[in-house]
């Protein structure tokens, strides 16, 4: 099952949302974003939030940078603007994984146990 394949809504109506849906891809193409787990125009579109997210995805796409720019313009008509605004914002990000002490550092790390998480 590809991560799309669960695409409906709770009553059965198909997720219009997804980048599959639009048309605007080649199916190798949706399968190189559903490797990446880029399925939705909003993931498409905050992915893209960022220079090198545009430069990526011209690569993974493999299209030119014209060509990348006309798909992002008719994907960001077809969500409201204000979620438009909010996708197309960089979050600022946090550490990622597990974030040790000082002293859990000097001890080689956790404590067996657990305790110390």
């Amino acid at each position: 099952m590809t991560h799309s394949e669960d695409s409906s809504t709770s009553d059965g109506e198909e997720n219009l949302c997804t980048l599959e849906s639009t048309g605007l891809f080649r199916p190798e193409q949706i399968q190189a974003l559903q490797g990446h787990w880029i399925e939705t125009i909003d993931q498409f579109l905050s992915t893209t939030a960022t220079v090198d997210g545009c430069e990526g995805m011209v690569r993974l796409l493999d299209v030119s940078e014209c060509a990348f720019n006309d798909i992002r313009a008719h994907l960001s008509q077809l969500v409201p603007s204000v979620s438009r605004d909010e996708i197309g914002t960089p979050q600022p990000g946090g550490a990622l994984g597990v974030i040790l002490t000082d002293e859990q550092k000097r001890q080689g790390g956790c404590s067996k146990e657990g305790s110390d998480l």
